[in-house]
């Protein structure tokens, strides 16, 4: 059976949009991935302060490693630096 001639504006507009969702349904469905996404991003951000935690629980060398990070960090904002106890028990001038 041949489609009517005439109003087959509204013959191929019916097939073409059966078949395609509306932009809404476009836009939701790039919400959620994006949501998803996001969620699991999120998740691990947590996870990995939380596996660090757990190695330095049972390992006294990875505390005293994350301890001369930090100071590293610190000392590069600095210009002077006293350090007490340990071996360098004195003032420091930096850069």
């Amino acid at each position: 059976m041949r489609p009517p001639t005439a109003g087959c504006d509204r013959w191929q507009t019916g097939i073409a949009s059966a078949g395609l969702p509306s932009a809404g349904v476009v836009t939701a469905e790039k919400q959620a991935q994006t949501n998803l996404i996001r969620r699991r991003e999120e998740t691990a951000a947590t996870r990995s302060p939380l596996n660090t935690a757990k190695l330095m629980e049972d390992n006294p060398l990875l505390v005293r490693l994350k301890e001369l990070e930090t100071l590293e960090k610190v000392a590069e904002k600095v210009g002077k630096l006293t350090v007490f106890g340990g071996l360098l028990e004195r003032t420091i001038k930096l850069g």
